[in-house]
């Protein structure tokens, strides 16, 4: 009978593999052991980066994670100083993101996009401006297919 040898080439992609995930998870790591205010003021750079927009009428949220799929940093426009009605605006997304992305700097970024409110078009201005390149963009706004049965006419 004739042995089979292992290919040496998978096993050095596996090696490879391993080593660049052990460096996207040493952000996260240094991330658990700071507390919450020093993690505000942890800046890092990422070479691709999921970015996460929400946005409702009434705020905006900003969640970026690493390749695992890690959340790296959460933020919304009241951490920045809007209250009330002002965190809706498009204002107090732009502000937001613009202070978020002079922290962390992202080469490359897939984004999802989430909710009807005006702060996801400030959010992708930012990302433009700060030179991001997108890998990938969608949106995640649920659309329903008929959706429920609308109510009788009304007889008069």
């Amino acid at each position: 009978m004739m042995k089979l040898k292992k290919s040496t080439s998978i096993s050095k992609n596996k090696k490879l593999i391993s080593k660049k995930l052990k460096k996207s998870t040493s952000i996260s790591k240094k991330l658990n052991k700071l507390t919450s205010v020093q993690r505000r003021k942890f800046a890092f750079t990422l070479n691709m980066g999921i970015i996460h927009i929400i946005s409702s009428y009434n705020n905006t949220i900003l969640t970026i994670k690493d390749r695992l799929k890690q959340v790296l940093f959460v933020t919304s426009t009241g951490v920045y100083g809007f209250k009330h009605t002002k965190k809706g605006t498009p204002f107090a997304a732009y502000t937001m993101a613009s202070k978020v992305f002079q922290r962390i700097t992202i080469k490359h970024a897939i984004i999802l996009i989430q909710g009807p409110g005006t702060g996801n078009d400030a959010v992708l201005r930012v990302i433009y401006d700060m030179k991001i390149k997108i890998i990938y963009m969608r949106n995640l706004n649920k659309l329903p297919h008929n959706g429920c049965k609308s109510p009788k006419k009304r007889r008069v």
